[in-house]
């Protein structure tokens, strides 16, 4: 009974967490990035777009009028659209009809009935919309291989010509029915998400909810990956070396080519954006848009490439490796970085209906970096964000006379779309966290990152107002000082937190040796940006 309640409330929280409107643009543009890493990686660019408004028109007339095509019909019958990252996280995995989540057992009326009923309308509209572009590509991805197949004598002849895809090869050749191999070949191009190991389906239930995600990703990937060695070697054998290194560098560049548009658009038309941001912004897949008025605006997403990448470190290490450069790092960082991602992987991906309590009784997040969990200030808000409440909670609180910094309405609504940065304040977080870093090396020490008590809260409370603009939070944390006999003025106060701050006359004279000129850039703007902000006018 336990388990089916978790298993219950999982599946609601699921839902919520994928389709509420802070979430949605950026669940469809992750899925979306998704789709176009292996519609690309598996040479289908042309075939996709032929296949896509037909696709679309018959998956429409399902979900929206529940009329089958004869072809929709033998995908169906197939797996083909049931394998969909949504059907199996949501609602076949998780055993929750998204339409339901708000629809509690008793009858609600007045205010409640209604809410009721425009959570149940905005959730079904949501699924739906999702569900059409989910189930489109997938069925395009059925229409494509079927055609392939259909218009070669042979398989051999046909994977000469289009390769292995990301299924295995021995699973091609053991398939004798070609609706049904091209069936296969489309599911595992786009994702198989309901074809994952069986501890992967436990986990999904109890420990780590998207585990459909990381695992069908990393399923593909490798197989892509070996398929092109696999074809390589083919391709040699029949017609030489060099045929079949031009086939395997071919069909590795495909899989990279989201990575290097988004790079190329990054580096040449926005340079400036790139540099301003930090190491770690700048190593997650982004699209930069620009700036306007002192902010820069990028999109943020997680391909289906990146994530797979995410396994072996490359983020971390890539970041270590510019340290090591200026010797901030030593080799055996480097091996950790690396070492440490799968751990970091999983351990980001555990339930919150788990990792919250545990976190909550330490006093420690998990977050980003679980071998170096930092201290949880706000426990209300740390909840909250585990449903993505955060902002709300942060409101209420300061309803109740609580300094809580946090965005408004509408900059929390703009940051569920696009990510905002000012180069001032990256600065200065880039600056101090390198300090912290740089401090942590030098002593063998931790990152600086310890407990803090109730005034300190409200220190903390007071600076990123400032930083935020939050003019309630910044009275409320003076109030709290006061109270706690602070009479200092508070430009003093704030002086006090430069970038620096943490370091000794001495030790900031070795750190700032140790910065590359583009830092010591930073460590300028850094300064330039805590007066103006923080410090100016306290």
């Amino acid at each position: 009974m336990i388990d089916a309640l978790a298993f219950e409330l999982q599946g609601k929280w699921k839902a919520w967490m994928l389709f509420n409107p802070l979430s949605l643009v950026r669940y469809n543009l992750n899925n979306v990035t998704g789709d176009l890493d292996a519609i690309l990686a598996s040479g289908a660019g042309k075939e996709m777009a032929a296949e896509a408004k037909t696709a679309f028109r018959e998956i429409h007339r399902m979900i929206y009028k529940s009329e089958l095509s004869e072809d929709l019909t033998a995908a169906l019958d197939m797996g083909v659209v049931q394998s969909s990252l949504t059907m199996q996280e949501i609602e076949q995995g998780s055993g929750v009809d998204v339409g339901q989540v708000f629809n509690p057992t008793a009858t609600a009326k007045g205010i409640l009935g209604v809410a009721k009923k425009g959570g149940e309308a905005y959730f079904e509209t949501v699924m739906k919309a999702t569900r059409l572009r989910e189930n489109a590509f997938r069925y395009a991805a059925f229409r494509v291989w079927r055609k392939r197949i259909q218009n070669h004598k042979s398989i051999e002849e046909m994977t000469d010509e289009f390769g292995y895809g990301a299924t295995p090869p021995e699973t091609i050749r053991g398939l004798k029915n070609k609706d049904e191999l091209a069936a296969r070949m489309a599911r595992d191009m786009m994702g198989d998400y309901g074809n994952i190991p069986i501890a992967a389906k436990w986990s999904r239930k109890r420990l780590i909810p998207f585990v459909s995600w990381i695992a069908s990703n990393s399923i593909r990937y490798h197989n892509l990956f070996r398929n092109a060695y696999l074809t390589a070697r083919h391709k040699s054998a029949k017609e030489g070396l060099t045929q079949g290194a031009i086939v395997a560098g071919m069909l590795s560049a495909r899989m990279f080519m989201v990575y290097g548009f988004v790079n190329i658009w990054n580096n040449i038309l926005f340079d400036d954006q790139e540099e301003a941001m930090s190491d770690e912004a700048r190593m997650r897949l982004h699209l930069n848009l620009g700036k306007w008025g002192d902010e820069y605006y990028s999109l943020r997403f997680q391909g289906a490439l990146s994530d797979y990448l995410a396994w072996f470190g490359l983020e971390d290490a890539g970041s270590v490796l510019m340290d090591h450069a200026r010797g901030r790092a030593d080799a055996k960082d480097i091996f950790a970085a690396m070492g440490k991602a799968p751990v970091n992987k999983i351990a980001q991906g555990v339930t919150p209906f788990f990792k919250v309590p545990v976190e909550l009784v330490t006093g420690e997040a998990w977050f980003p970096d679980v071998f170096n969990r930092r201290t949880i200030r706000d426990r209300a808000r740390h909840v909250g964000s585990a449903f993505k409440m955060d902002s709300p909670v942060a409101w209420a609180k300061e309803m109740f006379g609580v300094a809580a910094p946090s965005d408004s309405p509408w900059e929390t609504i703009v940051q569920a779309v696009v990510y905002k940065q000012d180069p001032g304040r990256t600065a200065f977080n880039n600056i101090r966290s390198m300090a912290y870093d740089w401090l942590a090396h030098e002593t063998g020490g931790g990152g600086g990152f310890g407990r803090y008590g109730p005034e300190a809260d409200a220190r903390w409370a007071l600076r990123t107002a400032r930083a935020m603009g939050d003019k309630r939070s910044e009275a409320l944390a003076k109030k709290k000082l006061r109270e706690f006999g602070e009479r200092r003025p508070w430009h003093e106060l704030l002086q006090m937190n430069g970038p620096l701050a943490m370091l000794s006359r001495e030790q900031q004279r070795k750190f700032r040796a140790s910065l590359s000129a583009k830092e010591r850039g930073w460590l300028r703007d850094a300064h330039v940006w805590h007066r103006k902000t923080v410090y100016g006018g306290g």
